[in-house]
C-alpha cells in the first residue's frame, strides 16, 4: 500500500493510553488497528456486542467519532478517534491492478494489466504498447524515477490527464 511508507508507526489504543508500535506487515497492522478501534468503541460508544460489527462498520463508527474532533466542543475521545481513524483508514483502502476492462480503452484486459507511466490508470498491454510510442514516454519514465529518488512515492504521473496521441 502506498500509505505504508508514510506511516512508520501505528497508534495502538490500549486501556486509555496511546502507545506506539512499529508496523510489520499490512495484515498485522490491520488486525492491531481493529483491536484498538474495537476497544475504543467498547469504552466510549456503549455498544455491548462490539464483536458483531464488521471491520467496515467499526471503521465507519470511528469515523463518526472523529468527525467531531475539530469542533470547539469536542472531547478527548473525539480527538483519540480522529487519530485512530487517520492512521487506520489507509490500512483498509485497497488498490488493485486487477481489472476486467482497461481504464483507458475500456477493452478487456484478459487479466493482464500494468500501470501507465503518464498517470495512475491501470491499462491493458495493447494500450501500453501504444503508450511506449508516445514521444514523451522516455521523459515520463525519467520523471517518475526522479520523483521516487526524491521520496515522492505518490507521484501523480507526468501527465495526470493524459490522453494518447492517435
Amino acid at each position: 500500500m502506498k500509505y505504508l511508507r508514510k506511516y512508520n508507526e501505528l497508534i495502538n489504543y490500549s486501556e486509555g493510553i496511546f502507545s506506539f508500535k512499529p508496523l510489520g506487515d499490512v495484515e498485522q497492522a490491520r488486525k492491531d488497528s481493529l483491536v484498538s478501534m474495537r476497544k475504543f468503541l467498547q469504552r466510549y460508544s456503549g455498544i455491548v456486542d462490539i464483536d458483531s460489527l464488521t471491520d467496515q462498520q467499526v471503521l465507519k463508527k470511528i469515523k463518526g467519532f472523529a468527525y467531531w474532533a475539530k469542533s470547539p466542543n469536542s472531547s478527548i475521545a473525539n480527538k483519540m478517534a480522529y487519530d485512530l481513524y487517520r492512521i487506520a483508514k489507509p490500512l483498509f483502502e485497497s488498490f488493485s491492478m486487477r481489472r476486467e476492462n482497461c481504464d483507458r480503452c475500456k477493452g478487456p484486459t484478459n487479466n493482464t494489466t500494468i500501470q501507465s507511466q503518464f498517470n495512475h490508470q491501470v491499462i491493458c498491454m495493447k494500450c501500453k504498447k501504444e503508450e511506449k510510442l508516445d514521444p514523451d514516454y522516455k521523459l515520463a519514465v525519467e520523471a517518475e524515477q526522479e520523483a521516487i529518488r526524491n521520496g515522492d512515492y505518490n507521484y501523480p504521473g507526468f501527465y495526470p490527464n493524459y490522453t494518447p496521441i492517435k
